[in-house]
């Protein structure tokens, strides 16, 4: 409870304040991507990684310190599988809690109305245009959050499915689960805030080809407490490589082309007329044409800060 607390009320929040603020980004769709890869690495580092090895630790402090350096490693290769239990239970929460408790609250944009209207705003005096634009404004997909607890999710399962076999399928649960609430919340409920034009593909695909050489490393080492060592040697040896083999193949037959039109269909597209006004920010338009209170975040909706106008 206390970490899905963190990664929902914190977390989200305290990565896009600082994307951000790092100034790094120029479009509101380069915002989300870095905040999905920020978001996957620090629950893959802080709780997957301390996770684990803190159940496995806990668990066997005494031996660690009476067997010594030396036994380390038999040491954790035989109790991590026991750390598994910790991620059973939050996959599990997140499931048959987390996800039918998202469908039967009230979304977002009525929860914020209530507070804006009649808690925070303390009057009765009728609201003003530019106030009825702020309370009734739709809320947007958190994307880059989304994705990269999806991809958290991900991991873990890819990373105990071998010595906790139940992992897949309370994975394919949350995964039908979360389908059946996004399909509706997407199709009904939110609206799209941006047009990336498909370019958070390529992260999420990077990502998950990491998540899969984890999978092997994690064979490996049961394969290595199993004192099967060609097994495991081959596993260790083999699947990085291969994955990145396959990445680069991937990025030059088909992501570099994403970043450059090829001549041949620059060559045959009609000229292209843009109004100059696309690239001026709306408040500096003619009556702030386009402007809205939370123009510059790639989150309408969620209440959070703005650091820094992108266009």
């Amino acid at each position: 409870l206390l970490v899905t607390l963190w990664q929902v009320l914190v977390l989200p929040v305290t990565m896009i304040v600082l994307v951000q603020a790092s100034g790094s980004c120029v479009s509101l769709s380069q915002v989300d991507e870095k905040v999905a890869t920020y978001i996957f690495w620090h629950n893959a580092g802080q709780v997957f990684l301390g996770g684990m090895l803190g159940s496995a630790f806990a668990q066997q402090i005494n031996q660690f310190f009476e067997a010594g350096p030396a036994a380390a490693v038999d040491i954790l290769g035989t109790y991590l599988p026991a750390s598994s239990n910790f991620f059973l239970t939050y996959l599990l929460f997140r499931t048959l809690v987390l996800v039918p408790f998202r469908m039967m609250i009230p979304h977002l944009a009525v929860r914020m109305y209530i507070f804006r209207r009649w808690l925070f705003r303390c009057s009765r005096a009728a609201l003003s245009p530019r106030e009825k634009a702020f309370l009734y404004t739709p809320t947007s997909v958190r994307m880059g959050f989304e994705v990269g607890m999806a991809l958290l999710v991900f991991l873990v399962v890819m990373s105990f499915s071998v010595v906790a076999p139940i992992m897949p399928v309370v994975g394919v649960g949350y995964m039908c689960a979360s389908w059946v609430l996004w399909r509706h919340a997407v199709l009904y409920i939110y609206v799209r805030k941006y047009e990336s034009g498909g370019l958070m593909w390529p992260i999420i695909f990077k990502i998950m080809l990491f998540i899969y050489c984890i999978f092997g490393i994690f064979v490996a080492c049961v394969f290595a407490v199993k004192r099967a060592y060609v097994q495991a040697l081959l596993l260790l040896f083999l699947v990085p490589i291969f994955l990145y083999k396959f990445n680069a193949y991937a990025y030059y037959r088909f992501a570099r082309s994403t970043l450059h039109v090829p001549l041949r269909l620059a060559n045959g597209a009609p000229p292209a007329q843009l109004d100059a006004r696309c690239y001026i920010p709306p408040p500096m338009n003619e009556h702030s044409m386009g402007w809205h209170p939370e123009w510059m975040k790639p989150w309408t909706g969620w209440n959070i800060p703005s650091a820094y106008c992108v266009t």
